[in-house]
């Protein structure tokens, strides 16, 4: 977004992003999926480097703040993990 990386974004930016950029990935940062597509003009590797870090980032976060709520409703999260 104008110039800037960004996570999580609305309709109305995500419809101006130069890139459109899907991670999913395990909160310890092992990648399940990445999907993108470049809106025009096509992307240096650099710069998606960079997105997937953020993007990594955003999916620790993410999953800390989820862990956090569920630890307050009372919830083991790890007892019901598959392993």
């Amino acid at each position: 977004m104008d110039g800037q990386y960004a996570l999580d974004l609305c309709y109305a930016e995500d419809s101006t992003a130069r890139v459109d950029l899907n991670v999913i990935a395990t909160s310890g940062g092992d990648i399940v999926e990445v999907q993108g597509t470049a809106e025009g003009a096509a992307v240096p590797r650099s710069d998606v480097d960079s997105m997937i870090d953020l993007a990594l980032e955003g999916v620790k976060e993410r999953c800390a703040i989820q862990r956090s709520a569920l630890d307050a409703a009372g919830v083991d999260l790890d007892a019901l993990l598959i392993r």
